[in-house]
């Protein structure tokens, strides 16, 4: 097996790649190279990654192969810094000093992410370095990363994420396997790592559903999937495609999920801990195209993000993505997943309904059904996403951008962001929904077309404390004729009078029009929310935030109590 950066991959990188980057790149370096010693020192309390980054911003320039060198100094000391750098695990995972003292090392997402990057630099400078820091360099990667790996597989138990059904799985899978094919020079010992990810990476896969939905939302779906491509690219490059960790129906379905959870735009639903105004990762979703066979144009390199290096070095390369030996049933699925108005994810519960490409109707829309005991869960049974145009008009405003302390703790759901309340569904009798998987949507009609969607669901589960509640259901009805609309009805019959009341959630400007209409304004679009109820209804108005942009939860309340009624919001873009 070669090692996955091979002396023509570093041709291909110094001379296509970059050449014609020019001054931005020398730029680059010169910023990064000419940073206060402080910063560049591994000792100076400054972020995990930023060292290894400062490392590889010079090295990917390309500026070293060339006539000028001039940082090929800096970098070498910045490398040997490193490599005396008595721990890489943050402290966070390292509460018992065990890593700081050198007693057993622990593999984390920061070594095993921060580590490839250093590693893909040391491969690509090569014989341009000193043998005296390649030595140092190869030490500190068998005392910090491999041997590390070796004695929990061997002698102790696996670390934590080799069988977790989470992105780790994959983030650290890519990491260590990158770095042993880019340092380690015996064969067997690059088999023993690429052994392990075959045998270790189905537990990381675990994490998405089969009909290829990611629970933990688009951002993680970048982030996982995204190591999960790095990993499975340096596995069929070091077999020359024995191993493919891409041929199976379930990985066409989790390739096409970039493509399928956008509803127009590039705008996707922010449920859970979804943030909100994330998209699919352009690279992702064009790696995973090239590799189905779905696009063959020439492919481009570009500079990776700077997040984090480890992940996005295919990216810098001509010849990006392996080619996947389609079988019959993969191509069976690739044709099922190919509706261009609509996506459904069964077991989330989750429709995408999606304007005509072309037509006038400027409005797309995601609802789901689901359940309340989900990964990242919120309590949003019956949520739902209006997006016209570029903006998301109303629905679901997504999670945190950075989560509170006690947010996955027992108290977490005293957050509106993440309890009903601050989602757009109903409060009956003073009522949240419950918590649990027993709170769940279900769904009692569903008919999909080429110009209506409609789907009905019951949510009487979710709120089991209201007694004497005989019905509640929603119905979605998205109409994608002429300028588009949608529609949200919320029914209900309790054996005794109850307070009842739904919400719209958004972030745009919003203004009451009239008794019965809202307009709501964001960017360039507006759009109007007519409703119909069985009473006069009342509208309130609260602020949420919590560790994220503002928004604006509008209760729209029945006066007075009542046995049965309803409530009809219906959504449609104001004419231009």
């Amino acid at each position: 097996m070669e090692p996955i950066v091979a002396d023509s991959r570093r041709a291909e990188y110094s001379e296509a790649g970059f050449r014609k980057s020019g001054e931005r790149n020398a730029s680059f370096c010169g910023f990064t190279l000419s940073a206060p010693e402080q910063d560049r020192n591994p000792s100076a309390g400054r972020k995990h990654d930023e060292c290894p980054l400062s490392v590889s911003l010079a090295a990917r320039t390309g500026r070293v192969y060339g006539e000028q060198k001039r940082f090929l100094p800096a970098i070498i000391k910045g490398m040997e810094e490193l490599c005396r750098q008595k721990p890489w695990s943050i402290p966070a995972h390292d509460r018992d000093l065990r890593n700081y003292n050198g007693t057993d090392y622990y593999v984390d997402l920061v070594v095993a992410t921060a580590g490839n990057t250093f590693a893909q630099c040391v491969r690509l400078l090569d014989d341009r370095l000193p043998i005296e820091t390649r030595a140092l360099v190869n030490c500190a990667f068998r005392e910090k990363v491999f041997r590390p790996i070796r004695r929990c597989l061997e002698e102790t138990k696996p670390f934590y994420w080799f069988t977790v059904k989470n992105n780790w799985n994959s983030v650290c899978l890519a990491g260590v396997t990158g770095a042993a094919l880019a340092l380690l020079p015996d064969k067997e010992e690059r088999a023993y790592f690429v052994a392990a990810a075959e045998k270790y990476q189905s537990y990381g896969m675990e994490g998405y559903a089969d009909d290829g939905y990611c629970r933990e939302g688009v951002g993680y779906y970048n982030y996982g999937f995204g190591a999960f491509i790095t990993l499975r690219e340096e596995v069929c490059r070091a077999t020359q495609g024995q191993i493919d960790f891409f041929r199976l129906p379930k990985f066409v379905r989790l390739a096409r999920y970039g493509e399928k959870i956008q509803i127009q735009n590039r705008v996707c639903p922010a449920y859970s801990d979804c943030r909100i105004g994330i998209s699919p990762d352009t690279f992702v979703t064009d790696y995973c195209n090239w590799a189905l066979g779905l696009e063959t144009g020439e492919e481009t390199c570009s500079i990776p993000p700077m997040d984090n290096l480890s992940l996005h070095f295919i990216s810098m390369f001509p010849h990006q993505a392996w080619p996947v030996e389609m079988t019959p049933e993969m191509n069976r699925v690739l044709e099922e997943e190919s509706d261009p108005l609509h996506a459904c994810y069964e077991m989330a519960g989750i429709v995408i309904a999606r304007p005509v490409v072309g037509s006038s109707c400027r409005l797309g829309v995601s609802f789901k059904a689901g359940h309340n005991d989900d990964s990242h869960n919120h309590n949003d049974v019956g949520s739902f996403v209006v997006v016209q145009g570029d903006q998301t008009m109303a629905g679901d405003m997504g999670g945190p951008f950075s989560y509170p302390g006690d947010f996955f703790s027992d108290n977490a759901y005293r957050y509106p962001i993440k309890n009903s309340y601050g989602h757009p569904v109903p409060v009956v009798d003073g009522k949240w929904q419950d918590t649990g998987r027993k709170a769940e949507g279900k769904v009692l009609e569903r008919r999909l077309s080429d110009s209506t969607d409609v789907c009905r669901l019951d949510m009487k589960s979710a709120y089991s404390s209201v007694e004497g509640l005989d019905r509640l259901e929603r119905t979605f009805a998205y109409d994608r004729r002429e300028g588009g609309s949608f529609v949200v009805e919320d029914v209900f019959e309790c054996e005794k009078p109850v307070s009842f009341e739904t919400a719209l959630t958004t972030r745009a400007q919003w203004k009451v029009v009239s008794g019965n209409c809202l307009e709501l304004s964001s960017g360039n679009e507006k759009m109007q929310v007519w409703i119909e109820s069985s009473a006069p209804v009342s509208f309130t108005s609260d602020t949420v935030e919590v560790n994220s942009p503002a928004y604006s939860r509008i209760g729209i309340v029945l006066k007075g109590k009542s046995g049965k009624g309803y409530i009809r919001m219906k959504m449609m873009p104001v004419k231009k």
